[in-house]
C-alpha cells in the first residue's frame, strides 16, 4: 500500500518510531481481521440455509491457512526486493522482519506490525473470489484453487503495484486495493463464475434464490462496514489529516451509493408496475459496500464533493451491471462479487485519474485530467488505465488456468453434481445442515419433484406443532379450494411419529385436488406466512419425518 501515494521507500536513517501510529495500525489491523469474519456471516445470510455451515467454513478455515501462507512465502514474495514478478526469499519465515525496528517501507511502524497488517488484507482478496461460485464448489477444490491464487495472482500484481516492481516505479496509484483487490477478485469472480456455470434451478427463480436469514448478512454487513474504516485507515499508515480525509470520503460514497441503490430498486418496482411495494435489506448492503469498493483507490486524494458524487455514480454501476448479468446474460454470481467489487474498483482506479486532488494530498506528483488539464494529467490516466487492463488480463488468464487444472487434477471434478447441490453442501461435507438460524421451507425439493409431475413434499415440523399445523392447513386448504364442500385434515400414526395430509378431503374422506393455477406458488406463500414462528427444516432428508404436507401438483 502505498502511503499517500510516496513510491519511494523512506531511507533508512528517516526511521522513527511513533507510537501514535503504532497504536493505530494495530487498530486498522483488528478492524480488517473483523471485516474478513463478518464476510462469512455476510455471504452466509444472503445464501440457502442448506450452505450455511459450508459458506461459513469456508471463510473461517481458509484464513487461518492464508496467513500462514504469508508468513511462510507471502511477505517475502510481496515486500522482498524484486526478482520480476515477485519479491525475492530475504523474508522467508519473516526472517530480518522486526518488531522493535522501523520498517524499510514505513518509517514509523515495526517491521512486524506492516507485515501484520498486510497479512489481514491479503487473506480477504481470494475470500472475495468465493462468493462468486459459492454452494457449487467442493471444499478441496475451493482451498486448492484459493492458495494457489494467492500465490500467482495476489502476490505478483500486490509486489509490482506496492513492493517495488514495475507498475510501482511507473507511479501507478493505488491507495488501499482497487487494483490488488477489487480488480484481481472481481475478474476473477467473473471468470469463475463462467466457468462453474450457474447453480441448478438458476432460471427458475431468474437468479433470485431466496436469502436464508437476512439478519445475520445485516450483521456480517455491518462488521465489513465498520471493518472497512481499518482497511482505509492502515494504508497511510499514520493518524493524520490524510487519513481522516480518506475514512471521511470512503463513508460518504458509501451512504451515497447505499441510497443509490435503494433508489434504483424502488424505480424498478414502479417500472415493473409491482402492486405492493417489497423492499429488503439486500440493496441497501450491496450498495453501501459497492461504494466503498469503488472510493477505495482514491479515497485519500479526492474532495468529500467528489465522492459523494462517486458514491452515485458506483451505485449506478454496480447495481447495473448486475441486473445486467443476472436478467439478461443469465451469468451465476451468486454474490455479484464482479459488480460490487470488480466493476466498482476498475471505476474508481480509473476515475482517480480524472479527479485526482494535489492539493488535497501533495504526495500525488501530478492533479487529475478534471482538476488539472494538462499532457501529465493524461499520462496520469493512462497509466491507471493501463494498470486496470493489464491487471484485469492477468487475473482472467490465471484464474481460468487454475480452475481448469484443478477441475481435471481433483477426483470428481471442483464442483457437485445437481443432484448433490438439491441436498445441499451442509449435509455432503460438514456432517449435517444448521438450522438454527432460519425458518425455512424445502423450496428446492419441492421445486424438483413438482416438475417431475410427483406430490411434493415438505417435512420437519417439531411434534408438538402438529396439531397446531394441522388447524391452520385445513384453514389454507379450505381457501384454496372454496366454498362448496368440507375439506377434512386427517392426522394419522407414522414410524412412531405424527402425519399431517395436506389434501383436502370431502364428506366421504375421498381427497379433493388443490385447484389452482400455480400451485406451487401460491401454496408455498399462503404456508409460509401461516406458519411463522414454526420451525421447518429444509432438507427432504434432513431428518426424521414429523409432520409431512402433501402438496399434490396438477397435471
Amino acid at each position: 500500500m502505498v502511503a499517500h501515494g510516496v513510491n519511494t521507500p523512506p531511507p533508512a536513517n528517516d526511521c522513527v518510531l511513533d507510537y501514535a501510529n503504532v497504536a493505530w495500525v494495530l487498530l486498522c489491523t483488528s478492524l480488517t481481521l473483523n471485516m474478513i469474519l463478518g464476510l462469512a456471516f455476510f455471504h452466509a445470510g444472503q445464501l440457502r440455509a442448506k450452505n450455511t455451515q459450508a459458506v461459513i467454513i469456508k471463510k473461517f478455515g481458509a484464513v487461518p491457512v492464508l496467513c500462514l501462507l504469508w508468513i511462510m512465502i507471502g511477505y517475502s514474495l510481496c515486500f522482498g526486493r524484486t526478482t520480476g514478478l515477485f519479491g525475492n526469499f530475504e523474508h522467508l519465515m519473516l526472517s530480518g522482519v522486526s518488531h522493535v525496528k522501523c520498517d524499510p517501507w514505513q518509517n514509523s511502524i515495526p517491521g512486524a506490525l506492516h507485515a501484520l497488517f498486510q497479512m489481514m488484507v491479503a487473506a480477504l482478496a481470494p475470500l472475495l473470489v468465493s462468493g462468486a461460485y459459492a454452494e457449487r464448489v467442493k471444499w478441496k477444490g475451493f482451498l486448492s484453487f484459493t492458495l494457489l491464487w494467492e500465490m500467482l495472482v495476489y502476490y505478483p500484481v500486490l509486489h509490482n503495484v506496492w513492493g517495488g516492481g514495475w507498475l510501482y516505479h511507473m507511479k501507478v496509484v493505488d491507495y488501499a486495493g482497487g487494483v490488488v483487490i477489487n480488480t484481481t477478485a472481481g475478474v476473477a469472480a467473473l471468470v469463475t463464475a463462467l466457468y462453474v456455470g450457474p447453480r441448478k434451478d438458476f432460471h427458475k427463480y431468474n437468479g433470485d434464490f431466496p436469502p436464508s436469514n437476512l439478519p445475520l448478512a445485516a450483521s456480517g454487513a455491518g462488521m465489513i462496514w465498520v471493518g472497512w474504516m481499518g482497511l482505509i485507515g492502515g494504508p497511510g499508515f499514520s493518524a493524520n489529516e490524510i487519513t481522516v480525509m480518506a475514512i471521511v470520503n470512503s463513508q460518504i460514497a458509501c451512504y451515497s451509493s447505499a441510497s443509490t441503490w435503494l433508489l434504483l430498486t424502488v424505480v424498478g418496482a414502479v417500472l415493473r408496475k409491482q402492486e405492493t411495494m417489497s423492499l429488503s435489506i439486500v440493496p441497501v448492503i450491496n450498495g453501501a459496500v459497492a461504494g466503498l469498493a469503488g472510493v477505495t483507490p482514491c479515497c485519500a486524494y479526492i474532495s468529500m464533493q467528489c465522492s459523494l458524487g462517486l458514491g452515485v455514480v458506483f451505485g449506478i454501476l454496480s447495481y447495473s451491471s448486475a441486473s445486467l448479468l443476472q436478467y439478461r446474460y443469465h451469468v451465476d454470481d451468486a454474490l455479484d462479487v464482479f459488480c460490487v467489487h470488480g466493476v466498482t474498483g476498475m471505476a474508481g482506479t480509473i476515475i482517480l485519474g480524472l479527479f485526482a486532488d494535489k492539493s488535497l494530498n501533495p504526495a500525488l506528483e501530478h492533479s487529475g485530467l478534471f482538476v488539472h488539464y494538462s499532457i501529465d494529467a493524461w499520462r496520469f490516466l493512462g497509466l491507471q488505465v493501463m494498470a486496470v487492463v493489464l491487471v484485469a488480463a492477468y487475473s482472467a488468464a490465471v484464474t481460468l488456468l487454475l480452475f481448469v487444472l484443478i477441475n481435471r487434477i481433483l477426483q470428481g471434478g471442483i464442483r457437485f453434481t445437481p443432484q448433490e447441490e438439491a441436498i445441499g453442501l451442509d449435509r455432503l461435507e460438514h456432517h449435517g445442515a444448521y438450522h438454527g438460524l432460519q425458518r425455512s421451507v424445502c423450496i428446492d425439493e419441492i421445486s424438483m419433484k413438482v416438475e417431475r409431475g410427483l406430490p411434493a413434499m415438505v417435512e420437519g415440523m417439531v411434534e408438538k406443532y402438529v396439531d397446531e399445523a394441522a388447524e391452520r392447513l385445513l384453514k389454507l386448504a379450505s381457501q384454496m379450494q372454496g366454498p362448496g364442500s368440507e375439506n377434512k385434515m386427517k392426522t394419522v400414526r407414522w414410524g412412531g411419529a405424527r402425519r399431517a395430509s395436506m389434501t383436502p378431503l370431502d364428506a366421504a374422506g375421498a381427497e379433493l385436488p388443490l385447484q389452482h393455477a400455480n400451485l406451487e406458488q401460491a401454496v408455498l406463500v399462503k404456508y409460509m406466512q401461516l406458519s411463522q414462528g414454526l420451525e421447518v427444516a429444509e432438507g427432504a432428508t434432513s431428518m426424521r419425518c414429523v409432520l409431512i404436507f402433501k402438496l399434490h401438483h396438477l397435471t
